[in-house]
């Protein structure tokens, strides 16, 4: 195995795909607990192609992660455009009223932006670190969370744990970006 993906928990992916799969199957999707399609993407973000295979063998891994779990995730994500981004990055983090952490990465700017523009460019903490790879190296990205957003009270902005802001810190390092966290 890899060690880019040491973080994959096998047993973890199985046991969620085939909980969400079982309660498909008996029609109890009130019962679906959000939490672990997000814990699902995670994961299945951080296993192998031979990893994935044997998911495949356990539960129909694009059945539960695509359909069952995509009211749940972020839409996915396009391609960034590099010239966007001449000015630099702004990262925003907000969690919503279920409790999900979201992200937008966006191209920097001196304008004020919405709460709806950054809820079109939501991203999980995978989709983000997979969008920092995306970047040109040497890219400054400004966390800044409250500054720059004209309608604040309309997201509870927040920054993840340590142990969230640990990686995603790490991710844009590996990716020769410098992260700047603004207080």
């Amino acid at each position: 195995m890899s060690m880019a993906f040491a973080d994959c928990n096998l047993n973890l992916v199985i046991a969620a795909g085939k909980y969400i799969e079982e309660l498909e199957k008996a029609k109890l999707t009130k019962y679906q607990n959000k939490s672990v399609c997000e814990v699902l993407d995670y994961e299945i973000g951080q296993c192998s192609n031979t990893q994935k295979v044997k998911l495949g063998k356990a539960f129909n891994v694009n059945e539960v992660h695509r359909n069952y779990c995509q009211p749940h995730l972020p839409p996915p994500s396009h391609p960034l455009i590099q010239e966007d981004f001449m000015k630099g990055a702004a990262l925003y983090s907000w969690r919503d009223f279920q409790g999900f952490q979201w992200y937008a990465l966006l191209p920097g700017t001196n304008r004020m932006m919405t709460t709806k523009e950054l809820i079109a460019a939501k991203s999980n903490e995978w989709q983000l670190r997979k969008k920092f790879k995306e970047l040109q190296q040497s890219t400054e990205i400004s966390w800044n969370n409250l500054v720059g957003v004209e309608d604040k009270q309309n997201l509870e902005f927040l920054r993840p744990n340590k142990a969230v802001v640990n990686r995603l810190t790490k991710a844009a390092a590996d990716a020769k970006l410098k992260i700047l966290i603004e207080q």
